[in-house]
């Protein structure tokens, strides 16, 4: 919430981790819904240690600088999410195809869970997409379906410009605690 994405990424690497969106009693938090509170009372008082001792069990352990989308690209590809942070902000309409426009500026943090750039796609929009998935849930509305598909993407996320991503904070997040290696199995129109 307004957080600072290197703090995130030291944090997420060194002293805690992820935590799933999961109801946590021993803990006294319930994350099954988004709440802004939590991360922003965590920001100035610190996250306690036993928040952080639970987000160690899915500690980050590698995570890389991206330069390009097309670096972006090529790790969602092999099967690593890119966390991305800019000011930009949102349309929170999408086309028909579940494109959104850039709009606005928030300071934010986000998801890259896809890219898009079959030929189909950048003869409609001159340019490849990268899928956006954010942590509000259903806050924008529109189309959701691929380009050409019988495929839906996620509620809440859109396609975006990728070529956008050459001017945020893109980092891939690789080899976590707490889950064995697996086969990448993303759909290849999403890569």
């Amino acid at each position: 919430q307004g957080a600072s994405c290197g703090r995130l990424q030291n944090y997420v690497t060194t002293k805690g981790g992820i935590l799933l969106r999961q109801n946590y009693p021993d803990l006294g938090i319930d994350l099954t819904s988004y709440n802004a509170s939590i991360g922003i009372r965590w920001g100035n008082s610190g996250v306690p240690q036993k928040v952080n001792d639970e987000g160690k069990k899915h500690q980050i352990r590698e995570a890389t600088d991206c330069s390009t989308f097309e670096i972006c690209r090529d790790f969602v590809a092999n099967g690593y999410p890119i966390w991305v942070c800019s000011s930009y902000g949102w349309s929170s309409s999408r086309d028909e195809n579940g494109y959104s426009r850039q709009s606005g500026s928030w300071g934010h943090s986000w998801v890259v869970m896809g890219f898009d750039d079959r030929p189909e796609t950048i003869r409609k929009y001159g340019f490849p997409l990268f899928l956006y998935n954010h942590d509000w849930g259903r806050w924008n509305g529109g189309g959701r379906r691929i380009l050409g598909t019988q495929i839906d993407i996620p509620e809440g996320s859109f396609w975006a410009d990728a070529r956008l991503l050459n001017r945020c904070e893109t980092v891939a997040m690789a080899s976590v605690n707490g889950w064995p290696r697996q086969a990448p199995k993303m759909p290849d129109f999403l890569v």
